[in-house]
């Protein structure tokens, strides 16, 4: 597990930890990526499927970066794999 981020301390929030799983799936894929809210909770998805906002917390990952929203960072304090985007979601899941 690496520490990757001390949040801004103007939210208040902690630190986010990124399992080394996420970072090399970032580094192998070389395309930024996405914590968002699902239905289910938070999960991972290119940028591609969506954007990432101002308020992103923005955690560099080699040439790429992994956002996280902001609503998530106040919940989550490690992003796993668990939270990578399966296509099944799409079928549950409509909206992102």
């Amino acid at each position: 597990m690496i520490i990757y981020a001390l949040l801004n301390p103007q939210y208040h929030m902690k630190e986010i930890k990124v399992d080394r799983e996420i970072i090399d799936f970032i580094k192998m894929n070389g395309k930024d990526y996405r914590v968002s809210t699902s239905c289910y909770g938070p999960v991972i998805l290119p940028i591609e499927m969506k954007s990432p906002k101002d308020t992103d917390i923005r955690i560099p990952v080699g040439k790429n970066t992994l956002y996280v929203s902001i609503v998530q960072a106040k919940y989550i304090d490690r992003v796993t794999k668990s939270m990578l985007y399966d296509s099944s979601f799409r079928k549950k899941c409509s909206l992102f």
